[in-house]
């Protein structure tokens, strides 16, 4: 059964409000060690449904799964309608009256088989790489289908690629990643072999204080701390009046004067 004939049977059961349909094809190829180790070709139904209460349009239910047939997009009716009737009323507007989009009815999209073929290439260049290779790549499609009992239809077709890849050595590694096929897999080559090398220097230092360059992200990890992250205190003794700084390296915070 088309995935519009399922939403189309799911809101003949729903008293008023949308239903969410995501139909995905999804082609994958994973490497280990230079090997291709696995590679799936895997097809998705996932659906939400969004229930609105007749009895009082302020509460609302929702319920998702995943659905093959109008008999599980029902069930997932009846689950939202009677989280509907149990909810606490929240603020809400009535659904937009909406219209047949054409296309609506049409199949859900598949991966395309030129696609498919680049991402076969792709992966195949980078095994040939003189480091171990460790990676990941996929290629995603979703079809949605959107459905209100206001008379909304629309489909949407969603591509989506993803691309991940690891060299490593018996003393160091590296991650490339990209949401493209067309990568630059001579200068991925370069990256690589920079960063490989550069994990290669080693440089003995004796216990002390060292200066250090921090990257951005350590600093930003500095700036902003955890909320349940412990700030060490320090407070002279009194008298005189208490102090509240940084001394002696640890970190205090001032607090409110009594």
């Amino acid at each position: 059964m088309k995935p519009s004939e399922i939403v189309e049977s799911a809101l003949e059961t729903l008293d008023g409000g949308s239903v969410i349909l995501r139909a995905g094809h999804t082609q994958n190829l994973r490497w280990a060690n230079s090997a291709l180790t696995t590679n799936g070709d895997t097809f998705t139904s996932t659906m939400t449904v969004i229930a609105i209460d007749p009895s009082n349009p302020d509460r609302v239910g929702i319920t998702a799964g995943q659905v093959f047939d109008p008999e599980a997009a029902i069930s997932l009716v009846h689950e939202a309608q009677r989280a509907a009737r149990s909810a606490q009323p929240t603020d809400a507007v009535p659904l937009w009256n909406g219209q047949a989009d054409p296309g609506f009815e049409q199949e859900p999209a598949v991966v395309d088989p030129g696609q498919t073929s680049t991402m076969m290439h792709t992966v195949g260049a980078l095994l040939d790489q003189p480091q171990g290779q460790f990676g990941y790549a996929e290629l995603d499609t979703t079809t949605t289908y959107l459905g209100t009992t206001s008379g909304t239809r629309t489909r949407h077709v969603q591509d989506a690629v993803r691309l991940e890849a690891s060299a490593r050595t018996e003393a160091a590694s590296t991650w490339w990643g990209s949401n493209t096929l067309r990568a630059d897999l001579a200068a991925v080559t370069r990256q690589q072999t920079q960063q490989l090398a550069l994990q290669e220097k080693r440089a003995e230092l004796t216990p002390g204080r060292h200066r250090v360059i921090l990257t951005p992200a350590a600093v930003a990890e500095r700036t902003f701390p955890a909320p349940n992250v412990l700030v060490l205190r320090r407070i002279a003794p009194r008298p005189p009046r208490p102090r509240f700084g940084i001394e002696d390296g640890e970190y205090a915070q001032r607090q409110p004067e009594q």
